[in-house]
């Protein structure tokens, strides 16, 4: 059995995160209904999405809100 070192373990975790922030992250309109909202998230499969008004991210919706 091998035993990965901390620095190991560590640089593959960065990886993941970094791998896993790298993407554009899903938004929906400020305005948007929450017919909308429920339509969008099971279209792209996710379970949050970052809320967008005047091209800017102001929250994040998650389907527990």
């Amino acid at each position: 059995m091998k035993i990965m070192s901390k620095t190991n373990f560590v640089n593959i975790a960065s990886k993941k995160i970094a791998k896993d922030i790298m993407h554009i992250p899903e938004t929906i309109k400020h305005d948007s209904t929450i017919t909308d909202f429920a339509k969008k998230l099971a279209q792209l499969d996710v379970s949050r999405l970052v809320i967008k008004k005047d091209e800017k991210h102001i929250g994040i919706a998650t389907t527990k809100d």
